[in-house]
């Protein structure tokens, strides 16, 4: 059966009601999955834009379109699309962290310094010789001989005078420049070690790394001669290598770390320091009446005694004056000294406290007894 309807005054238009009931179900299933759909978009919208915030105190020019918090610190985009971390000593790229916030920032480290709320106010490079790094707007600004978090700190001050009503700025070391730590005392080699453009140099793998230590050195004495660049002085912080290898795990965050130009000291046994700069061996020479006369050698910090020395040359012969060996010493102005030591009263009755230090180049003459037949 067809129908005939009038639409704006057009007559005989004929529709089949089959068509009619298409169109009807068309429309309520439309509304139908409209309704479905309708709370998953508003509550999915909810949660997409809870979490986007913008301060209250936004500087003019500032770009908040790409920073979104974190739970655990801020991220900012260098305008490249990268996400980067702000955290005071994070990295990117793979390379290491250097969060501890001591870490002083030398002329020619690698820094990255970001801005949260301005993406153009962004430097990654070398630290000038002069201490100094370009900030857009702002021009040089001193880093050198600052920490991380203090640099972070003085430039946040510096662009919130005149530039900005907020600055939220990151300065993170991502690599060192050149630099050498120092070594010289009981060790196998002393001289400098070059400290690595990344991660950390600790005293341990000092140790290692100069040949470790000689028989005869002192490691609970050991300490370290550290210079403050800003107040111009020289500390003294002493390091017992003897707990360090027994407890700590070289490396870890108990090992200690050393910084550019620290000067790391280990006296011998005798309490040798400044007196020698390498492993050379201290060369003593014993003449007379003894198993093997000529020179003989003493290791760096080995104890250099009379007695000693005598042990070392084969002992006494058997017509030996024990009672009067002669110590000859020249000193560096040629003046000539004598001195008798009665060792046989040192080996014999153990007065130890007798025996007499001997200094390279001296010379040990153990005269003949006089026999009576």
């Amino acid at each position: 059966m067809v129908k005939s309807f009038c639409f704006c005054g057009v007559r005989d238009i004929h529709v089949r009601p089959s068509l009619i009931y298409a169109v009807i179900n068309s429309v309520l299933l439309t509304l139908f999955f409209a309704g479905m759909m309708l709370p998953l978009l508003v509550f999915g919208q909810a949660d997409v834009f809870s979490g986007l915030t913008v301060p209250e105190d936004k500087p003019v020019g500032a770009d908040f379109s790409s920073n979104q918090p974190t739970e655990d610190g801020m991220t900012g985009d260098l305008g490249s699309g990268v996400e980067t971390d702000l955290r005071p000593g994070a990295t990117s790229g793979g390379m290491p962290n250097f969060a501890n916030s001591d870490e002083i920032i030398s002329a020619g480290d690698v820094v990255r310094i970001v801005m949260l709320e301005d993406s153009q106010v962004q430097y990654e490079g070398h630290v000038a010789v002069s201490g100094t790094v370009p900030i857009p707007y702002y021009g040089e600004f001193r880093i050198a001989d600052l920490t991380q978090q203090e640099a972070s700190e003085t430039l946040e001050e510096e662009l919130e005078k005149n530039l900005y009503q907020r600055a939220t700025v990151s300065v993170s070391l991502l690599q060192r420049g050149p630099g050498q730590v120092y070594i010289y005392g009981a060790v196998g080699r002393p001289g400098g070690v070059q400290v690595p453009r990344y991660g950390n140099l600790t005293i341990l793998r000092l140790i290692f790394a100069s040949g470790g230590l000689t028989g005869w050195a002192a490691p609970e004495d050991a300490f370290i001669l550290r210079q403050n660049p800003r107040e111009g002085e020289e500390r003294r912080i002493s390091v017992n290598l003897s707990e360090l290898f027994a407890t700590v795990i070289p490396d870890s965050d108990r090992d200690v770390t050393l910084r550019d130009g620290d000067i790391v000291c280990v006296p011998g046994l005798n309490g040798e320091l400044y007196q020698f700069m390498s492993a050379a061996e201290r060369e003593i020479l014993v003449m007379g009446e003894v198993g093997s006369p000529g020179p003989i050698r003493f290791g760096p910090g080995e104890l250099r005694t009379v007695m000693r020395a005598i042990f070392k040359a084969g002992g006494f012969g058997q017509f030996a004056k024990k009672d009067a060996v002669r110590i000859i010493r020249y000193e560096r102005d040629q003046t000539r000294s004598e001195m008798v030591v009665n060792v046989e009263e040192i080996m014999e009755k153990g007065f130890l406290h007798k025996d007499v230090e001997l200094q390279p180049g001296d010379m040990l003459i153990v005269d003949q007894k006089r026999v009576n037949w």
